[in-house]
């Protein structure tokens, strides 16, 4: 990305070169991926490699189980999944392992996210996508607001030139994790 990037108020951003960023971009976007898919994942992990963090993800040290629990480019959690996809609709919070099929499997990534996104709509999902549950019941926290914005800003910046699909560019936005 050559000059300088949109100002995004009160929230510390910027971008980076991540190493084989560009190649994973290629990857999910052959596996059907969007913009939105692509903000998502960047957002959630450096190098959209989802074998480079922890199973889970981590809360308070912790990894995440049951509904919390988290995989994917795009770390979706295990509640909002299996009500959307089929296969794992009768699941029960206990089966969550099933998820780690996203870590490895780009299509079924990329399709329980649409799936996801279009099920819960573009606001409650992005809250929910923040905050499980509790971002799904109270969609409108000053951090997921935050997080939304930090998501559209994302979404904006690979929107605005084709090399951000396919160069090692990644844009960030400081978040606190929750």
């Amino acid at each position: 990305m050559s000059g300088q990037l949109p100002p995004l108020p009160g929230m510390e951003h910027g971008s980076e070169n991540i190493s084989g960023l560009g190649r994973n971009k290629q990857a999910y976007i052959a596996a059907g991926a969007d913009l939105d898919f692509l903000a998502s994942a960047m957002m959630e992990t450096k190098a959209m490699d989802p074998a480079s963090y922890p199973r889970g993800d981590q809360l308070k040290g912790v990894p995440k189980v049951k509904d919390d629990f988290n995989v994917g480019a795009c770390k979706q959690n295990w509640g909002m999944m299996r009500p959307v996809y089929f296969p794992w609709k009768k699941l029960g919070p206990n089966d969550y392992l099933t998820a780690v099929a996203l870590n490895y499997d780009k299509n079924l990534d990329v399709l329980i996210y649409k799936l996801c996104l279009r099920s819960y709509g573009q606001t409650r999902f992005l809250a929910g996508h923040r905050n499980g549950s509790t971002g799904l019941d109270s969609p409108n926290t000053p951090d997921i607001n935050n997080f939304i914005r930090a998501w559209r800003w994302t979404r904006s910046l690979l929107d605005s030139d084709s090399n951000n699909l396919t160069n090692d560019v990644r844009f960030f936005v400081v978040l606190p994790p929750i």
